[in-house]
């Protein structure tokens, strides 16, 4: 038997006080019963409305905290187990809590101790969306160069209010906007197009224009199939700047007059970062689920081993072979 918490009254009808305790050999921890004691508080407080954990009761914050002390292999797993089975408004309403009750940061600690691409992966978990997209739009920019990759997959993908927020948490950050120091990142035709998305400017509406659609679908094979060279503007105007709705109708038309899809007619006639940007936001018009999909494969060519795999494999539900 075990009254271990000093934050919650001793219950003796409790399953958590008839777990067994086994003492590790260096005597430093009792890992079965912490693990089982910070685990039962995260899993088993929930809101009886909306079903929304409350965790704001101060053991929830202090167990979770005991966690990040606790030895590596039961850290990593209670970690993993928490946070990769929430949802992210309920990752933010542990955060919160977390901090309210120990004063530190979920995400400082977690930098303390966590290392390497599990400490990544458990971050960008607890951040807000917003400031995930704008470290990852700051970390493509540091240094030589710049990491397209994730400038594509992020403006290609986000909403105009998406956008708008990594723009502001980029401002308050950096005390810079965000536009400005893109300029000195990248150049040219892709540059052209970045710009047009990072404005967080793109036609929202859901209505079609069945006409327009047919004019923009001319107008883009007149700028590539029928003539020798392509006129990239055309593309940059028209992708970047038409409602999505107005996009899948401007695909079937298109088509229509092609006898192509239009990503087809991008990946013939461009190349490079321009035609990976432009190519990723057809992909996200058609279904930005598909796209995340393809990437996430795509990542899972790479070594997952470790804690770094477990994490992602959690956040996937399955690995890559099932």
């Amino acid at each position: 038997m075990c009254s271990f918490s000093p934050f919650v009254p001793f219950d003796p009808s409790s399953p958590l006080n008839r777990v067994p305790i086994r003492r590790h050999r260096d005597g430093e921890f009792w890992e079965i019963t912490l693990y089982f004691w910070c685990y039962h508080f995260v899993e088993n407080y929930y809101d009886a409305i909306d079903g929304m954990p409350v965790f704001g009761r101060p053991g929830v914050s202090h167990g979770f905290r005991l966690v990040l002390v606790l030895g590596r292999r039961t850290k990593d797993k209670v970690l993993i187990d928490i946070l990769t089975q929430r949802s992210c408004e309920q990752r933010q309403l542990i955060a919160e809590a977390y901090q309210d009750a120990t004063g530190s940061a979920l995400q400082d600690d977690l930098e303390g101790e966590t290392r390497g691409d599990f400490e990544d992966v458990l971050v960008a978990l607890v951040s807000t969306p917003a400031a995930y997209d704008c470290h990852e739009v700051m970390r493509a920019m540091k240094g030589a160069g710049s990491k397209d990759d994730i400038l594509i997959e992020i403006f290609a993908s986000r909403t105009n209010e998406q956008i708008k927020a990594l723009s502001d948490v980029y401002l308050n950050e950096k005390e810079n906007l965000l536009i400005k120091d893109l300029r000195k990142e990248v150049g040219g035709d892709f540059s052209k197009a970045l710009f047009l998305l990072a404005e967080g400017e793109r036609d929202e509406s859901t209505g079609v224009d069945v006409d327009g659609a047919k004019e923009d679908a001319q107008a883009l094979y007149e700028a590539s199939e029928k003539k020798w060279g392509t006129d990239e503007s055309a593309f940059i105007e028209i992708l970047c700047q038409r409602s999505e709705a107005q996009l899948r109708q401007i695909f079937v038309e298109y088509k229509s007059i092609s006898g192509k899809t239009l990503q087809h007619s991008i990946e013939g006639e461009m190349s490079g970062e321009l035609e990976e940007l432009l190519v990723a936001i057809v992909k996200c018009v058609k279904s930005r689920p598909a796209y995340f999909a393809e990437r996430l494969h795509e990542s899972m060519k790479s070594d997952l081993s470790g804690d770094h795999g477990d994490c992602v494999l959690a956040i996937c539900g399955g690995d890559d072979g099932d």
